[in-house]
C-alpha cells in the first residue's frame, strides 16, 4: 500500500522507519494559557491537551466526561505531578 506523504509516495516500511527517527531539530508545544476565569473550559481544555496522552480529542480527552473542567478534576494528579 501506498500513501501520500510530504510530497512523495512511500511505501509502509519507509514511513514506519521514519517515525522510529528521532527528530534532528526540537520542536516546541505552543499554548496560549487561557484565563481559567474568562475561559475556563478553554483553559482546562488546553492543560489536558499538554499533559495528558491523546490522539482523538473526543474519545481520549472527554471520554465520558460532560466539561472539561470534570476531565481535569478525574486526572488532577498526574497532571500536577507533571
Amino acid at each position: 500500500m501506498t500513501m501520500k506523504n510530504d510530497d512523495e509516495l512511500c511505501d509502509e516500511n519507509t514511513i514506519s522507519k521514519k517515525h522510529n527517527k528521532k527528530r534532528s531539530k526540537a520542536r516546541i508545544i505552543r499554548s496560549v494559557w487561557f484565563n481559567r476565569e474568562k475561559d475556563p473550559e478553554k483553559h482546562f481544555r488546553e492543560l489536558i491537551m499538554l499533559f495528558t496522552p491523546w490522539r482523538n480529542e473526543q474519545t481520549d480527552l472527554l471520554g465520558y466526561c460532560s466539561s472539561y473542567q470534570a476531565c481535569f478534576l478525574l486526572a488532577k494528579d498526574l497532571i500536577g505531578s507533571k
